[in-house]
């Protein structure tokens, strides 16, 4: 997906609207393992916002600042609360949990997308 596409985070919303059964999935499997959530590549939040509102403590990382913007807004809006993080997760995957130390590990993880190199 080109750059100038993921950077209209409106628009990949409209086109890939989620929800429904993957997130219902996720949802369930997050209550039975318990403890922080990772998604990995979260986009606008989907997946991560509907977790996070069942008082999930949630991680968030990102490429695009302009997905991360509106994942904040609708997660404002359903008052859930993410820790949103911009960077790039092929450079240093582990900077991702560097942010909270003293938080205990993330035994939950979300990959949607895989990329291999």
């Amino acid at each position: 997906m080109s750059e100038a596409f993921y950077s209209h985070a409106r628009l990949y919303d409209l086109m890939f609207p989620g929800g429904g059964s993957a997130v219902d999935f996720y949802r369930v499997d997050a209550d039975r393992q318990g403890g922080r959530v990772l998604e990995l590549g979260c986009g606008t939040g989907h997946t991560l916002i509907p977790i996070a509102s069942d008082g999930h403590p949630c991680v968030g990382p990102d490429f695009s600042s302009d997905m991360l913007a509106e994942a904040q807004r609708k997660a404002n809006e359903r008052g859930a609360a993410v820790e949103w993080i911009q960077g790039d997760m092929r450079a240093s995957i582990w900077a991702v949990h560097s942010t909270s130390c003293s938080s205990p590990p993330i035994p939950y993880c979300i990959c949607m997308r895989l990329w291999i190199w």
